[in-house]
C-alpha cells in the first residue's frame, strides 16, 4: 500500500508528516559534498558519525533525482542558449522517519516546551538535526507545501512482469543484492553513473542495536560454520575475528536498502533504458531488475515508507553506498554578471568574477591555440556587460573583437602611428588620488617610453630618478599636464634623449597629442585594437600605446565612482613582456579598488619575466586548459596538486563541440565544460572565414543589422 499524509504540523523551522499508518517524519533538502571543492574523506567520516549516534527507531532515507531540464534559469546571462542546450538538474533530501510509538497532535506541540520531555522518537529525530547541522552539513527544511507533495500519488498503478504502469509512464526498479566484492571510495558511484540521465537512487538505512546485530551475525556465522565446503569454514573464522574487531572499536551495523527509479512515458523506452542502468549500476555493485517484487520496492522508495528486502553495511561504510557524493556546485549564485558554465557531470556552475568570498577578483585564462580561449573570454565579456555597474577595457593585437564592439555597443580604438591615441596618463594629476599613487601610475608609464632594447626593467636607481622628476613636476601644479610639458620642464630627467622622441618634435610626436582626449570615457566597452601598429612592426609604439591603456586604467580604476572596471588583455605576450612591471602593478593596484583583470596567454611562462611571477601571485581565479612546459613547474607554479594535475592532463577540446577547463580559485579547483549554442558561436567567432562570411551576407543585405546577421548564420 502506498504511504499516504494525513496531516502535517509545523513547530519552529520543522514541517512535521504523520502518515495514514501512524509514522511520523520529516525532510530536509541537503547540499552534497563537491567531490572537487570539498575533502570527501572528511565528509565520509562525518557522515557515518551520523549514522552512529541515530536512534535505531529511525529510518533515514537519501533521495536521489537527476533529471536532463530545458528550464529557463532567472538571472542568469546566458539563460536563452543553456535551455537551448539543456542541462543535468540534481536534488539531494534527506528524509528521517520515526519508527516508534506516535504522540496526539497536542502532545507533539509540547514536544518543543522546555517543560516537557515529548516523545523519543520525535525528540531523536530533533536531535539528528542537531548532529547534521553540528557536523557542518549544509540543510534546508522542506516546506509545507513540499512535505504534502511527496506522497501525492493521485493514480493508479498496474503491477506488469517488470514494471508499474500508469496512463502516463511506466515505472522500472533496479536493486542492489549485494555489494561490491572489491574496494569502493567516494568516487566510485559518481564515476559508474556519470553517463546515466533521468533516474532516482533511494537509499535507506537503519541502525540496528547492538544486540540485534549480534544476533544476525551470530545467525550468518552459523549458517557458514555449518556449511560443508572448506572456503566457507574458513571465512567463518575470518568473519568472526572481524566481527570482534568492529565491535571491538565502536562500528555500528546498519540495515540499508539500495533501488534505484526510473520513469519514463512508455515501456519500450523504460526497457531499453533500464538494460542500460544496469550495465552501468553494475560496475558499483551486483545489481537486477525487479520483477515479481516490483510494486513493494517501489512503495519502499517512497519518502514515508518502511524498507522492503535489506542488506547489512556498517555505518563507516555506508556514506560510499549514497549518493551523496556529487560534482555540483554548492550556492547557486545565479547572478546576472556571473558566467554560467556546465561541470563534468552536465549540472551547472556559476563563475562570478566579484564573487565577494575573495578580496582579489584578477583572472587568467591560459591555453594553447585552439581550445576556447577566446570563446570563453568572449563570454565571460558578455555576462560581464548584462551588469551595467561594470565597465570594460579590451585590449588585443588582432583586430579580433571589433565585431563584438559593434554587437554590445562598445568604442572601438584603432591605435596607428599616425594618430593620437587620445589617452593623457598626465591628467591624474587632476583628480584626487593620493600624491604616492600619481607618481606610480606615471613613474610605470614613463618608465616603459625609456627602456632600451631588451631591458624590462630599471636599476632602483634609475626609477627613484624618475619618480623624484615626477614628483617635482607634480608638486608644480602643472596648468595643463601633458607628456611634452613634464619633457620641457624636467631637464634632469634620466635618459631624456630617449624620451624627446614622444614629445613634439619627436618621432612619435603624435601618440600623446591632445587631440581626442577624455572622449574614451563614454561607453560601457572600450576596445583598443593594436592590429594597425603590429602590422607596421613598430614594437616601440605598440608598447607606448599599451603603457597608456594600462595608465587610464589605473587612473579609471581611481575614479570608478561606483562602477567596477575590467582590463582584459586578450593575448598579449610582448605587451606582458615589454610592460611587465606595469601588468604588475595594475595586478596589484586593482585589489584596493576592487577591479579586476583578465589576462590570457597560450603558455603560463609568457606570463613571467626574469623569473617574477608576479601576476600570476596577484591572479587567483584562473582558467587552465592544459599543462604547458614541464609538468613539475607548471604544477609549482600553480600550487596545484597531483590530483588538479590529473584532471588538468585529462581534459579535451573538440572544435565546434566542446572545450574543458580546470577552473582554479586559490587552491581549489574543478573542471568545468564550455558548450554554446549555433547563434553564441557566430557571436564569439574570431577566424577569417567566418568574418568573410559575416560580411558577405551584410553585403547582400546591408539593411539587417549584425545581430540579425548573426542569426541568419546560426540557422543556415
Amino acid at each position: 500500500m502506498l504511504p499516504k499524509i494525513s496531516e502535517t504540523f509545523i513547530e519552529g523551522d520543522l514541517t512535521f508528516w504523520r502518515t495514514s499508518d501512524g509514522k511520523i517524519g520529516t525532510g530536509f533538502s541537503v547540499v552534497p559534498c563537491d567531490l572537487e571543492l570539498d575533502n570527501p574523506k572528511e565528509f565520509t567520516k562525518k557522515i557515518a558519525e551520523i549514522v552512529k549516534l541515530m536512534s535505531p527507531n529511525l529510518l533515514g532515507r537519501i533521495h536521489f533525482k537527476s533529471a536532463r531540464s530545458n528550464e529557463n534559469l532567472l538571472h542568469v546571462s546566458r539563460s536563452r542558449s543553456l535551455s537551448h542546450l539543456g542541462y543535468q538538474k540534481n536534488e539531494i533530501t534527506f528524509y528521517v522517519t520515526s519508527l516508534g510509538s506516535v504522540l496526539d497532535l497536542k502532545n507533539i506541540r509540547n514536544l518543543f516546551s522546555k517543560h516537557k520531555d515529548g516523545d523519543d522518537s520525535l525528540n531523536s529525530i530533533i536531535s539528528l538535526k542537531n548532529s547534521m547541522e553540528n557536523a557542518g552539513l549544509k540543510i534546508t527544511p522542506l516546506s509545507n507545501s513540499a512535505v504534502l507533495e511527496l506522497c501525492d500519488i493521485n493514480y493508479e498503478l498496474i503491477k506488469t512482469t517488470k514494471s508499474l504502469e500508469s496512463a502516463t509512464e511506466s515505472i522500472g526498479i533496479i536493486r542492489l543484492i549485494k555489494q561490491a566484492s572489491s574496494e569502493i571510495d567516494e568516487f566510485s558511484l559518481h564515476g559508474a553513473v556519470a553517463n546515466l540521465s533521468d533516474y532516482e537512487i533511494s537509499v535507506s538505512f537503519r541502525r540496528i542495536s547492538e544486540a540485534t546485530a549480534k544476533i544476525l551475525l551470530e545467525k550468518r556465522l552459523k549458517q557458514l560454520a555449518s556449511a560443508k565446503d572448506v572456503s566457507s569454514r574458513l571465512k567463518s573464522s575470518e568473519t568472526e575475528n572481524s566481527i570482534s574487531a568492529q565491535f571491538t572499536k565502536g562500528t555500528q551495523l546498519v540495515e540499508f536498502e539500495f533501488l534505484v527509479i526510473l520513469k519514463r512515458p512508455s515501456q519500450t523506452e523504460l526497457s531499453k533504458d533500464i538494460s542500460i542502468a544496469l550495465s552501468e549500476f553494475n560496475k558499483f555493485g551486483d545489481f537486477q531488475i525487479e520483477t515479481y517484487g516490483v510494486a513493494e520496492s517501489f512503495t519502499a522508495s517512497l519518502p514515508a515508507s518502511t524498507q522492503h528486502v535489506t542488506l547489512l553495511e556498517s555505518n563507516e561504510c555506508l556514506p560510499l553506498l549514497t549518493p551523496i557524493y556529487q560534482k555540483s556546485d554548492k550556492k547557486s549564485n545565479e547572478i546576472t554578471r556571473a558566467l554560467t558554465l556546465h561541470r563534468e557531470n552536465e549540472g551547472l556552475t556559476h563563475f562570478d568574477l566579484f564573487n565577494s568570498q575573495f578580496n582579489n577578483f584578477n583572472a587568467l585564462i591560459i591555453g594553447t591555440s585552439g581550445k576556447g580561449k577566446s570563446v570563453l573570454t568572449g563570454l565571460l565579456t558578455k555576462s560581464l556587460l548584462s551588469d551595467p555597474n561594470i565597465n570594460i577595457i579590451k585590449v588585443d593585437v588582432g583586430g579580433s573583437h571589433s565585431k563584438e564592439c559593434e554587437l554590445f555597443g562598445g568604442t572601438e580604438f584603432v591605435m596607428k602611428l599616425d594618430e593620437p591615441s587620445g589617452i593623457n596618463p598626465f591628467l591624474i594629476l587632476k583628480t584626487k588620488v593620493s600624491e604616492s599613487e600619481k607618481v606610480g601610475i606615471l613613474s610605470k608609464f614613463i618608465s616603459v617610453l625609456i627602456l632600451e632594447n631588451g631591458e624590462t626593467q630599471f636599476s632602483k636607481a634609475i626609477s627613484s630618478k624618475i619618480e623624484e622628476c615626477i614628483q617635482k613636476y607634480a608638486e608644480s601644479n602643472p596648468e595643463a599636464p601633458d607628456l611634452n610639458d613634464f619633457y620641457n620642464k624636467s631637464l634632469d630627467f634620466p635618459r631624456r634623449n630617449l624620451l624627446k622622441r614622444w614629445a613634439i618634435g619627436g618621432v612619435y610626436e603624435s601618440a600623446f597629442s591632445k587631440k581626442k582626449v577624455n572622449e574614451v570615457q563614454s561607453t560601457q566597452l572600450r576596445y583598443y585594437n593594436f592590429s594597425q601598429v603590429f602590422q607596421a612592426a613598430d614594437p616601440e609604439f605598440a608598447s607606448a600605446g599599451i603603457a597608456a591603456v594600462l595608465a587610464q586604467f589605473n587612473i579609471d580604476s581611481s575614479q570608478a565612482h561606483g562602477k567596477r572596471l575590467v582590463l582584459i588583455c586578450d593575448e598579449t605576450p610582448f605587451f606582458i613582456k615589454s610592460c611587465f612591471d606595469f601588468f604588475k602593478f595594475s595586478t596589484a593596484n586593482v585589489r584596493k579598488y576592487g577591479h579586476a583583470t583578465i589576462l590570457t596567454a597560450q603558455l603560463s611562462s609568457q606570463l613571467i619575466v626574469s623569473g617574477d611571477s608576479g601576476i600570476i601571485e596577484n591572479s587567483p581565479q584562473r582558467f587552465l586548459f592544459n599543462v604547458d612546459g614541464k609538468p613539475k613547474e607548471f604544477q609549482e607554479r600553480f600550487d596545484l596538486s597531483d590530483q588538479h594535475m590529473e584532471a588538468i592532463h585529462k581534459l579535451r577540446s573538440i572544435p565546434g563541440k566542446f572545450s574543458e577547463a580546470f577552473l582554479q580559485v586559490a587552491r581549489s579547483g574543478k573542471k568545468v565544460v564550455i558548450r554554446i549554442t549555433p547563434e553564441e558561436y557566430w557571436e564569439l567567432t574570431t577566424s577569417h572565414t567566418d568574418k568573410v562570411r559575416i560580411e558577405q551576407v551584410r553585403s547582400a543585405f546591408p539593411k539587417l543589422k549584425l545581430q540579425e546577421i548573426l542569426k541568419c548564420l546560426s540557422l543556415a
